[in-house]
């Protein structure tokens, strides 16, 4: 039987990892032929980086990244990687030997707070699991789930907290003898209207409608109880940010279940903006530095400017974070994202058999009755631009110390064509505007490059 013939344009991650599972496949060199074809010279896509040899080897990347502990395929995808380059002797000798080498745990993760005009540090730890990795996949919590948890985290936080009741003595000054008492006999109303929430959450699941409405009352009575309490100590960092987090998390709570997403899920919610919604539950603090974080951290502002998230996605992701995480929270890379993700991804693929093509830029792509839908159309023939051609097969990386590394620029010595682009007023063979228009053209087609 012949060979599947497989064409993957691009060299980002999602490309590589579709390399990455299929050629996991058990015989799949009897089953697959595959070849990637990457503009310029390197893969990555968005998390390419480059060593810039003119200032001493510097790590040059497109964007700071990280990996949260939650992200099980990648995480398990990068590990295997990591034991199989071992394994097959690619990473002898280098800087990053297994997976934990190349990537640190980060446990400290502070947001600004602006209050009042000041921007004060706002100090987040969260525990570490040691022992724990990340990638060992869980079966992911339903959204009643994540009502369980917010609950426990609320109440440990609020019983762990200093100061609560506030006494007479406060960061906000001398409360009178009245405020004193008020603010007693509220918070002690409010804790027991917390824990009795707790307990009652625990006796529910996700289709006790009646039992969730009881729910939502009692944290309304802790909300109605403890608001003006949090307001008479809002000086207070410690209690204003106490206050923040159990509103925040309370009202997500209520929404929740008021909404029905524990029934109808996470996407049905997504119409509506994350802090219009937590705003329209009720939420005063719905546009605090913990809501904003969450849109900082995905880039979720329209035209660069206006807050924008979905509330369901945006939701479900923050709770993935916060409460699946293995190991850390989040992981940083010990080199360039290049260095400790694609160079191995790169070595393991081509020691497999893919084939890579660089210097190969995707100009058309054509598609066989493209009236019928996106469902039933299907490609026919692509069009390269054969940017320049190599001194045989082109080796893409440079050494640096004891790793393999990907340049800033193309390695010129192994180009037929190199003096010629870096006469270019701008030769950057990853624009899709470089003034260089290549050396040739040739269109790959269905049932003859690829099927």
């Amino acid at each position: 039987m012949a060979k599947q013939k497989i064409a993957i344009l691009g060299g980002g991650v999602g490309s590589l990892t579709a390399a990455y599972e299929l050629t996991s496949q058990p015989g799949w060199q009897d089953k697959y032929e595959i070849t990637l074809y990457q503009m310029g010279w390197r893969l990555g896509g968005k998390g390419a980086s480059g060593r810039n040899a003119a200032a001493h080897n510097r790590i040059e990347e497109h964007g700071l990244h990280i990996w949260m502990g939650f992200y099980e395929n990648a995480f398990r995808m990068i590990r295997e990687v990591y034991t199989e380059c071992a394994r097959e002797g690619l990473s002898q000798n280098s800087t990053f030997a297994s997976w934990d080498q190349a990537f640190s745990r980060e446990d400290f993760t502070p947001i600004m707070e602006n209050y009042k005009g000041q921007w004060k540090v706002w100090p987040v730890a969260w525990p570490d699991f040691p022992g724990i990795n990340p990638g060992e996949a869980t079966t992911a919590p339903e959204p009643w789930d994540y009502v369980l948890r917010i609950l426990e985290w609320l109440v440990d936080r609020y019983d762990s907290t200093p100061g609560i009741p506030p006494g007479p003595h406060t960061k906000c000054g001398i409360l009178s003898e009245v405020e004193h008492l008020a603010a007693v006999g509220a918070t002690e109303a409010a804790g027991t209207s917390l824990h009795v929430a707790h307990r009652v959450a625990h006796r529910l699941d996700a289709n006790d409608k009646l039992g969730q409405n009881f729910l939502v009352m009692l944290i309304h009575d802790f909300l109605t109880l403890f608001r003006p309490v949090a307001k008479l100590c809002e000086g207070d960092d410690t209690l204003r940010r106490l206050w923040i987090i159990l509103e925040t998390g309370l009202t997500v709570i209520a929404g929740l279940i008021q909404d029905e997403v524990i029934q109808k899920g996470w996407r049905s919610i997504d119409n509506e903006d994350l802090i219009e919604w937590l705003a329209r539950h009720g939420c005063e603090n719905a546009k605090s530095p913990v809501t904003i974080g969450m849109y900082d951290a995905c880039f979720a502002y329209r035209d660069g400017t206006t807050l924008s998230a979905a509330a369901g996605a945006t939701l479900h992701g923050a709770l993935r974070l916060m409460f699946t995480y293995k190991g850390a929270i989040m992981w940083h890379m010990n080199a360039g994202m290049g260095d400790t993700i694609f160079t191995p991804l790169y070595l393991l693929l081509r020691q497999r058999g893919v084939q890579f093509r660089f210097f190969q830029k995707v100009m058309d792509v054509h598609v066989e009755s493209p009236e019928a839908g996106p469902d039933k159309a299907s490609v026919t023939s692509i069009d390269i631009q054969v940017q320049a051609t190599t001194q045989g097969e082109y080796n893409p990386l440079m050494q640096v110390g004891a790793l393999k590394c990907w340049p800033n620029q193309p390695n010129w010595d192994q180009i037929e064509q190199a003096a010629e682009i870096r006469k270019c007023v701008n030769p950057d063979l990853e624009s899709w505007w470089t003034d260089w228009k290549g050396v040739g053209t040739k269109t790959l087609r269905r049932g003859v490059d690829f099927d």
